[in-house]
């Protein structure tokens, strides 16, 4: 049986979304990294923490995604600017979720954790729609 281009569409959105998942693992094992020498070197907050390890794993992150998730290439300063505009976002979301969980009563590293979840999701949305659209 041939296969059909919706049927393939569907096994690239797939495979998009593994890179994007391996990607955004090594994107959040950095943000988590940097959030947890930040929070051992500093009396900063949960939050303000997590703000500053988002912006800490950018730079990787971002070519990480272009290159190996998004396959993208075209000019990389509108790709680059609407990653960084895309960040700055991010990290008020995973900042707020951090602030939230630790109002909850959740211990630094829970509220690291949930919020680099929220800002993942977040993170893919907006990347597949904007900056590196198919």
């Amino acid at each position: 049986m041939g296969s059909t281009a919706l049927g393939d569409r569907r096994l690239g959105d797939l495979g998009q979304v593994l890179r994007f998942l391996v990607a955004g693992g090594t994107g959040f094992g950095l943000y988590l990294a940097f959030a947890i020498l930040l929070r051992l070197a500093t009396e900063l907050p949960a939050g303000v923490v997590a703000w500053l390890a988002m912006l800490c794993a950018f730079l990787p992150t971002f070519f990480i995604q272009r290159v190996f998730t998004f396959r993208a290439s075209g000019r990389l300063a509108p790709q680059i600017t609407g990653y960084a505009l895309l960040q700055l976002a991010s990290s008020v979301v995973v900042a707020a979720a951090a602030h939230v969980g630790q109002l909850a009563g959740l211990q630094d590293f829970a509220s690291f954790v949930v919020a680099g979840v929220a800002g993942v999701a977040f993170s893919y949305s907006i990347q597949t729609k904007m900056i590196f659209p198919v």
